[in-house]
């Protein structure tokens, strides 16, 4: 946890966690962000609804994602590389 200086006062929560299990009560936050991540998991619905229930009624939450997955050089190797993984694991 860290506690932003200057003029803006506010806390700042940082942490590791499962975006569909956030280890936080229901209405907890005023804001939730989350930065390149909805492009990365399964269900982004999911992560989405976790989000919203962690924020107070009337707070705001922002999302960034790259572009479409299909259309991304990065996931077109990432997602090869895992069906081979698995092809190998049998």
């Amino acid at each position: 946890m860290v506690q932003a200086q200057g003029e803006f006062r506010k806390l700042v929560i940082g942490c590791r966690a499962s975006g569909s299990a956030l280890p936080f009560p229901d209405g907890w936050f005023t804001c939730y962000v989350s930065n390149l991540v909805l492009q990365l998991i399964d269900s982004s619905t999911n992560m989405i609804r976790e989000a919203y229930r962690v924020l107070k009624p009337g707070s705001v939450a922002a999302f960034t994602v790259w572009g479409r997955r299909e259309n991304s050089l990065i996931f077109t190797c990432h997602d090869l590389a895992e069906k081979r993984l698995r092809e190998q694991e049998g």
